[in-house]
């Protein structure tokens, strides 16, 4: 975010989009876990659906 606001001062005007958001600590509702290999992690979804662990 300390970037952002650097570019925008630098450039002399707001940057387009949304300004991004700090991220929540802890688990979500529509988070989901790998049951058999609890160190994996949950990568983006592939296409036709569903998601690669990593």
């Amino acid at each position: 975010m300390a970037r952002r606001v650097a570019k925008e001062e630098a450039a002399g005007k707001k940057l387009g989009g949304k300004p991004p958001k700090a991220p929540e600590p802890g688990a979500r509702d529509s988070d989901q876990i790998n049951l058999t290999d609890e160190e994996s992690r949950i990568m983006l979804p592939v296409a036709g659906g569903g998601f690669e662990p990593a």
